[in-house]
């Protein structure tokens, strides 16, 4: 299954597609991904009563370990356990528990970019969504991103995606800006990078029409979406750009 189809399906799902196993360095903390038990009036007995009782010390003297006591719930918050947390859920009813979950689900996630990169030979063409959040690109700009691909000599070796955010958790531009230039040094070569102004300003922090970097070259030019709508401009700077950068085959 196409990977960004798959994450579309776990999020429509409402879970979560990828989750650290261990925290990352530099990384946005990672969201809870553990189910809510399904909590039953034994079992909600069971936790509270025991809720309050704390890690005891093996060394310690037996004399010391205060009797269990059924009361002690007040002394611990409910959020700070999990299981008392989910128990609360399911004793509040559905209508609680779907505002949580869409609470959850509207943590405002940035900017979103969902770029397709294809190796002709030993360039990389770079084409931007313009949906971020479809599976693929639609049927005239599929056609067109072709269109140029048969114009670079070369076979095509692979094809790789540039998804952001790489979380539902939001993160700045410069973590963008990061990312994709990482994301580019590991592609290697010559890259044209098809994407819209306000993308282009964000992962380079430069127009459009104008080289930059050295390894690799990056030439950002229309996005495949704008030469589609205003073919008579958008591919006439796409192609002067080309040009003046020699990224002509």
């Amino acid at each position: 299954m196409n990977e960004l189809q798959r994450q579309s399906y776990l999020k429509t799902l409402g879970l979560t597609p990828w989750v650290a196993r261990v925290p990352l360095p530099g990384a946005a903390p990672t969201p809870w991904a553990e189910w809510p038990e399904v909590a039953t009036p034994d079992t909600i007995r069971e936790v509270t009563s025991t809720a309050g009782l704390a890690d005891v010390d093996a060394s310690s003297p037996a004399n010391d370990v205060p009797p269990p006591n059924a009361n002690a719930t007040a002394t611990v918050p409910a959020e700070a356990n999990p299981t008392i947390k989910a128990a609360m859920l399911v004793t509040q009813g559905s209508g609680e528990r779907d505002q949580i979950s869409a609470a959850v689900r509207s943590v405002p996630a940035g900017m979103r970019v969902t770029l397709q990169a294809h190796q002709v030979g030993s360039m990389w063409l770079l084409a931007e969504q313009e949906d971020a959040q479809a599976p693929d690109l639609g049927r005239e700009a599929q056609q067109l991103l072709n269109n140029m691909l048969a114009v670079f000599p070369g076979e095509r070796r692979g094809t790789r995606r540039f998804i952001w955010p790489i979380s539902d958790i939001a993160m700045d531009d410069e973590a963008l800006k990061q990312t994709f230039q990482s994301f580019t040094r590991a592609l290697g070569g010559r890259i044209l990078l098809c994407a819209k102004a306000a993308s282009v300003e964000k992962m380079l922090g430069q127009p459009r029409y104008q080289p930059c970097g050295d390894k690799p070259v990056i030439l950002p030019v229309s996005a495949l979406s704008e030469m589609l709508e205003s073919p008579a401009e958008h591919k006439r700077l796409t192609w002067q750009a080309m040009l003046a950068a020699d990224f002509q085959a």
